[in-house]
């Protein structure tokens, strides 16, 4: 149960950002934690930057 109250906290999170302008990327913490080397290369991607 605690995994939905979570995800619902997250898209009701991701709405208010989204509302303001802004993008939500969202990535596992293991993504974060063990390979952020590749995370920042897909947000430079993401963002056209080299």
């Amino acid at each position: 149960m605690i995994g939905l109250v979570n995800l619902k906290k997250d898209e009701l999170r991701d709405q208010d950002l989204k509302s303001m302008g802004f993008t939500v990327l969202r990535y596992e913490n293991q993504y974060v934690f063990g390979e952020l080397e590749h995370l920042l290369e897909d947000i430079k991607k993401y963002c056209n930057v080299e």
